[in-house]
């Protein structure tokens, strides 16, 4: 699902340092690819199938939006921003919080039926989407857009305030109950550490401090090995899903 994101990390850099018209070549070719996936609804299936509009696909849309800049193509970057605000519209709560997946009804292509979210331990609309949140800072906040950049704050601030009781490296739903394992997710943390960036300004740094913040917490002994022990205490990954203790 987010093949396209990992692009920024990898070929954009790459290029950067390069200038290679391959290069640019591959970055257009990967930002032009998932608007295939554009759906009635005014949004980018996910891998589920055209009916789901997932979070996660936030990831790609910067991709989409540098492909759609380098080419002049104000069609390509409409659908990235029409994603992006139907992801906002129909996924993102008034709190900051999120849903994981909306459904949308085949027969009334503008219509989300329903949310839900399919990780955590309830698994239900709005529990443990802690990666939801941070997504919209990817597509939103890179191109400049205020209505974006607002929504993405509000989503990083609906994390710092959820997650500050647990020193911002969550466990793997907000809301588990006490009897429920306490682990850490922690490949949720990184998501806002990397994303706080763009949402953040000169003239307030709590973003910055928060991202340092879980950066010093992922680097500590409480998730890296240390002598006698062969991996990380208690981390997890994506539960419910076959990824347990230790695969964080």
């Amino acid at each position: 699902m987010t093949s396209a994101s990992l692009f920024c990390s990898t070929y954009l850099r790459w290029y950067h340092l390069t200038d290679e018209p391959a290069l640019r070549d591959v970055l257009i070719d990967a930002g032009e690819r998932w608007p295939l996936r554009r759906q009635k609804g005014g949004y980018l299936a996910s891998f589920v199938g055209p009916q789901s509009l997932f979070i996660d696909v936030m990831m790609n849309v910067g991709i989409v939006l540098w492909a759609a800049n380098a080419t002049g193509d104000k069609a390509l970057r409409e659908t990235a921003l029409e994603h992006a605000r139907t992801t906002a519209k129909y996924l993102v709560r008034a709190d900051g919080g999120t849903a994981q997946e909306g459904i949308f009804d085949r027969t009334r292509a503008s219509s989300c039926a329903k949310r839900r979210t399919r990780a955590g331990q309830r698994k239900v609309p709005d529990a443990a989407a802690w990666h939801g949140p941070v997504r919209l800072h990817r597509g939103g906040a890179t191109d400049g857009e205020a209505e974006f950049l607002a929504v993405a704050r509000r989503c990083a601030d609906c994390y710092l305030r959820r997650a500050a009781a647990t020193g911002l490296v969550p466990y793997w739903d907000f809301d588990l109950p006490p009897e429920a394992p306490h682990w850490w997710d922690s490949s949720a943390a990184p998501s806002p550490r990397v994303d706080y960036g763009p949402v953040g300004s000169r003239s307030d740094d709590r973003y910055r401090t928060a991202a340092l913040t879980i950066l010093d917490r992922l680097c500590s002994t409480s998730f890296w090995p240390s002598p006698g022990r062969t991996g990380g205490h208690s981390c997890c990954t994506s539960l419910p899903l076959p990824q347990g203790p230790g695969s964080g």
